[in-house]
């Protein structure tokens, strides 16, 4: 069964340069055995021949071993390893013996050459029979051939290239070339006979003790011995030829003649080149001593040479020690100071060599100065500029070192994960909340991967690792948990790249963030802006609704006010267009009251004036107004009492009032037909030990779960696709409830169902009760009527008011004829002023009752007015009459000097009633 085979590609480029150097080796023998002449050419024939030999078998040697048999154990058989060294050292030395004859014939290069071929492929074939395993060789017949042709070949070049290397001035350049191709020539016959040969296997053959078995110290041995010899061959090599050339130029240098010598050194004008005798005197001078140190040769030749010596020098007789030195030593070298003809001074640096005749004997000295004076400075401020820049390289890295610490400092700091990880994942830093988070210390985790501290969550975040390493940035979005932590990790992986290699990446830095409180807060954001959604959808539907409300008492008031001057209107239609427009007006003012007292709720601003209330009367006057609208409709309405209930509390009476009207009013609205009951009691309360409650049920058109669940939010209505057939604005039962608050109590749907009616329960705070009502009170109208104990007043006594002068002060025409002619109609004698400046005259002049002054005018407005009069000594009433109805602006105006406040659109039974209160 043939054996699967295998070369080992690192081992086979190493045969290759192997068989390269050793080329290379060889042929730079070949040249030292040329040039040796007599036992110096013999011995470096030998050495030639076991180093080239020694080189050519390694590389065979080097690739048999990068042969492989999977699975069998190779030995060799020692004997014949060495003649196959033998071999090769023979071929050698036939080589080097053929290229260093002084004549070399193309004969001779081919004899030479097939003798070397022959040698070479002998000691490649008996190499590998050499080989001990466990199989037989079969060869390729054809391959066998091919390889020793190679050889011969390479062979044939080595001689040729050899002989023409001699005295090539290119011969660097040639012998690195002939290098090359007798090295791959040499290889390309090694392995062309390896591949000639198939092994099948044979378990006869055995390996025995005697074998040198193969091993990777084998191999490594054998190399180191083959490149020590080599090394050693070449050094010798170059050695020799560098010894050959020194001796030859020292030889011409004796042998030329002075001239020639003159004329070499003529040329040279940086170095003095002189001269000596044996007693030290100048013989010779070039140019560039003269330049040097200003003497010419006919100056200084014939003289000693310590006239360039300083008198110190001259005195030590310097010039003898330095002579005796380069005698006995061969060379002296040295500096020192040496003297100008002028008498300056420069640094030199001496060089002298004793010179010797054919016979051996001293004949003179060879001496070369240069000045180094600039050379020396610029040494010492080279070195001065490495010591600084060495103190900046220091004072960097001590910087860099501190930048380093800083930035990790600052790393620790982040309240976010930062860790760095090379190409293998594997992390190379990590910061303290990187750390803390998987709970493993700084000093563990470096060099730990990725997969180590993830586990089985590796899976899910392998991707986006292998796009950072691809080069690519990556932000995502895990849950994850650690140590019992959960939360949500923004993660951001960067890729580092090579700073030489841009393209490459080395790893990636991963920045990890918990975000789970921003996407807490993007969902409430989220919920918010829905519900902001929902807001505006709502205050939209709700501003449309109020532009209806508005509008439609706005109409009645414009339709009926124009229909009023017509003629042709009776006079019982002009009166009951009046009590239309009466009526619009009044709607339309209460609409106004609303959104005021709603929006002061809101901004927390509302007053609450709790003063001692009759519960009876009050409750007598809500009878007479809601009563008339009851009937109206034709329901039946009622109101009574429960059990005892106080006669007096203690309350904001205006506040009551509103409450009782919206809801009474919306139980009549919404109730075709029916009744409307309205009962008083005291009931316990866990806050405040009892509440007064109103509890109002009607039998209208009642209120669905749907609908009631968002009752009591701003601007909504229980139905708002059914708003147009009952009107309203939505604002009256938030704004009861705000107010219920306000005097300590609520208001809730007790019960509600669809087409059968509502129970509304308002409560509040009926402060210290004193005394109490045994009996129950009613009021109701059937049939026209009275079955109650509460009377009703629909009207009061009408006051004398023929009496009076007032004076009107205010810029709007329209508003002073109006109220000029309700007071003139009462009797009242009035004056007018269109602004405050002028009503200020006309009061102080004139003798007035009472002064009605509007707020805002142009020139001077109704507060410096009044303030100037009160300044002055005016001492009769000052009533502001002003479109502003905050509490705040009648606060406002009493602090500013007035008497009382009066709210436009004006209400005529409040000025009469206003009039005669001053005027009694």
């Amino acid at each position: 069964m043939d054996m699967a085979t295998r070369f080992v590609p690192s081992i086979v480029l190493l045969s290759v340069l192997v068989a390269i150097f050793a080329s290379y080796v060889a042929l730079n023998l070949a040249h030292s055995v040329t040039q040796a002449k007599g036992k110096a050419q013999a011995a470096w024939l030998a050495i030639g021949a076991i180093a080239m030999g020694v080189g050519i078998w390694s590389m065979h040697f080097v690739g048999m071993l990068a042969f492989e048999m999977p699975g069998m154990e190779m030995a060799y058989d020692v004997p014949f390893m060495l003649l196959s060294v033998v071999v090769a050292i023979l071929a050698s030395a036939l080589a080097l013996f053929v290229v260093s004859r002084p004549i070399v014939t193309a004969s001779s290069i081919l004899s030479g050459g097939i003798a070397m071929a022959a040698a070479i492929a002998g000691m490649h074939y008996i190499g590998m029979f050499s080989m001990r395993m466990a199989a037989r060789i079969e060869w390729n017949l054809f391959l066998v051939v091919l390889s020793i042709v190679i050889a011969l070949v390479a062979s044939f070049a080595a001689l040729w290239i050899s002989v023409r290397l001699r005295n090539n001035p290119e011969r660097l350049k040639l012998l690195v070339f002939a290098s090359i191709l007798m090295g791959v020539a040499i290889s390309g016959m090694h392995y062309t006979g390896m591949v000639a040969a198939t092994f099948v296997h044979d378990d006869s053959i055995k390996i025995t003790n005697s074998h040198l078995l193969v091993t990777s110290g084998l191999t490594m041995a054998v190399i180191a011995t083959t490149l020590l010899i080599l090394c050693l061959a070449l050094a010798g090599s170059v050695g020799q030829r560098l010894w050959t050339l020194r001796t030859k130029i020292t030889e011409d240098i004796v042998n030329s003649s002075e001239e020639k010598f003159r004329m070499l050194v003529e040329a040279v004008k940086d170095y003095a080149i002189f001269m000596l005798d044996l007693d030290g005197n100048i013989t010779t001078w070039n140019s560039g001593a003269e330049r040097i140190t200003g003497y010419k040769d006919g100056e200084v030749i014939g003289k000693h040479v310590s006239i360039l010596y300083s008198l110190d020098d001259a005195q030590n007789d310097t010039t003898s020690r330095e002579l005796r030195d380069a005698r006995e030593t061969g060379h002296f070298e040295g500096e020192a100071i040496r003297v100008r003809k002028d008498g300056t001074k420069f640094l030199a640096n001496v060089v002298i060599t004793p010179l010797f005749g054919r016979d051996g004997g001293l004949k003179g000295y060879s001496k070369v100065t240069r000045d180094i004076t600039l050379l020396k400075a610029s040494d010492a401020r080279m070195r001065n500029v490495n010591e600084e820049l060495e103190q900046r390289v220091r004072e960097r890295t001590t910087a860099l070192q501190g930048r380093e610490a800083q930035l990790q400092t600052i790393t620790n700091a982040l309240p976010v994960l930062v860790a760095q990880f090379d190409k293998q994942e594997r992390i190379t830093f990590a910061n303290e909340s990187f750390c803390d988070w998987f709970q493993v210390g700084r000093e563990e985790i470096t060099n730990l991967s990725f997969s180590d501290i993830l586990g089985e969550r590796y899976e899910a975040n392998k991707e986006h690792f292998a796009k950072a390493l691809r080069g690519e940035s990556v932000t995502y979005e895990r849950k994850t948990a650690s140590a019992g932590r959960h939360a949500i990790m923004s993660i951001t992986c960067v890729p580092e790249f090579d700073d030489h290699e841009k393209k490459t990446v080395k790893g990636f830095i991963i920045v990890a963030t918990e975000v789970s409180k921003y996407k807490e807060i993007e969902g409430e954001l989220k919920a918010a802006k829905e519900a902001a959604e929902v807001a505006n959808a709502t205050k939209s539907a709700f501003l449309a609704n109020m532009s209806h409300e508005i509008r439609t008492p706005l109409g009645a008031i414009l339709g009926f006010s124009e229909l009023m001057m017509s003629e042709a209107m009776s006079a019982s239609e002009k009166v009951n267009n009046v009590e239309i427009i009466k009526r619009n007006g009044k709607l339309l003012s209460n609409i106004i009251n609303d959104i005021l007292d709603l929006s002061k709720v809101e901004a927390g601003k509302l007053q609450i004036e709790k003063t001692e209330v009759k519960i009876l009367a009050l409750l007598n006057e809500v009878a007479s107004l809601m009563n008339l609208e009851a009937q109206g409709k034709g329901i039946k309405l009622t109101i009574s009492s429960e059990g005892a209930i106080p006669s007096r509390v203690i309350t904001d009476p205006t506040r009551l009032k509103q409450i009782l009207f919206n809801i009474i009013g919306n139980a009549i609205k919404f109730t075709e037909r029916g009744s409307v009951d309205v009962k008083v009691q005291l009931v316990p309360s866990r806050s405040a030990g009892t509440k007064l409650a109103f509890s109002v049920k009607d039998t209208g058109t009642g209120i669905s779960t749907d609908q009631s669940a968002r009752l009591f939010e701003p601007f909504m209505q229980a139905d708002v696709t059914t708003t147009r057939k009952f009107g309203g604005t939505g604002l009256g039962l938030v704004l009861s409830k705000k107010l219920a608050a306000a005097l300590g109590g609520d208001v809730r749907l007790d019960a509600s169902s669809p087409g059968e009616g509502s129970t509304f329960v308002v409560t509040i705070d009926p402060g210290h009760v004193r005394e109490v009502l045994f009996e129950s009170s009613a009021s109701s109208s059937e049939d026209g009527a009275e079955k109650n104990v509460i009377r009703i007043s629909t009207s009061e006594p009408v006051a004398d008011l023929r009496h009076l002068e007032v004076l009107i002060v205010d810029d709007s025409s329209d508003n002073r004829a109006l109220v000029k002619k309700i007071l003139m109609l009462s009797g009242v004698s009035v004056d007018v002023a269109s602004n405050g400046r002028e009503g200020m005259e006309k009061a102080l002049a004139g003798d007035f009752d009472l002064v009605l002054m509007d707020l805002q005018m142009p020139e001077m407005d109704g507060y410096e007015a009044t303030r100037n009069l009160r300044t002055r000594g005016y001492k009769k009433p000052i009533i502001a009459l002003t479109a502003h109805a905050m509490t705040e602006e009648r606060k406002r105006c009493l602090e500013s000097g007035f008497n009382d406040h009066l709210t436009k659109p004006i209400d005529r039974e409040s000025l009469v009633r206003t009039l005669a209160e001053y005027s009694a």
